[in-house]
């Protein structure tokens, strides 16, 4: 089942400070998440990201033990296990449970509480890929195709829907009725023919009107 983790403002550490767990960073980073990287060396983009106080760092050699680091690291939501060495990494789950943490181990599914999908991104569009741990390669491949598919006109059907649940909650209570209004903007023909146009603020001069005739 794939779930939308909101990770903004969350706490979040990735054990390690390797390419992988840079893009592990990167990625929870990008979802406004409050990131700390554990490990003894960093990549330069970690380093950097650090520097520009972006991300917390913590040198640490993990051949010491996780358990020394609990209380510099505190209650967590989601932590990474993201070194080079799988013994390290499977060392870190139960460490990491007992803080309160979701984990995801790099490239062994079997320890992870979840998988990370491949993403494709258009402006606040966001689709994930998963090929259930069968090819990251494949996943990647069919998010690139996705982001070649998603258009301009997508983004402006977005941004009216968004636009609209925001006009349409306080009149209708019901979550089936404004779901049913909703698809009704969809389906109108002269809205659909503005998209088209890109002339998005006509239509949601149009959604106006639609939402002063409900009763």
């Amino acid at each position: 089942m794939l779930v939308d983790l909101y990770l903004r403002d969350r706490e979040v550490v990735v054990f390690g400070g390797g390419n992988e767990a840079e893009l592990k960073i990167l990625k929870v980073f990008d979802d406004g998440a409050k990131v700390t990287a554990v490990s003894k060396t960093f990549t330069k983009k970690i380093s950097s990201l650090a520097k520009k106080g972006k991300i917390r760092t913590i040198e640490y050699d993990l051949e010491n033990g996780y358990a020394p680091l609990k209380n510099r690291l505190g209650k967590l939501y989601v932590v990474f296990l993201a070194t080079d060495d799988v013994r390290l990494n499977k060392l870190g789950v139960d460490f990491a449970k007992s803080l309160g943490a979701i984990v995801c181990v790099v490239d062994t599914p079997e320890l992870c509480d979840f998988a990370m999908p491949a993403i494709a991104k258009v402006g606040k569009i966001r689709i994930g890929i998963t090929t259930g741990g069968g090819s990251p390669i494949i996943a990647k491949l069919l998010r690139q195709r996705i982001e070649d598919l998603l258009t301009e006109e997508d983004l402006i059907h977005l941004e009216l829907q968004e636009y609209a649940r925001k006009k349409i909650r306080p009149k209708i209570s019901e979550f089936p009725s404004r779901k049913k209004f909703l698809w009704k903007i969809v389906e109108d023909g002269r809205i659909q023919s503005l998209i088209k146009e890109r002339k998005l603020q006509q239509a949601k001069l149009l959604v106006d009107r639609m939402i002063e005739r409900v009763a």
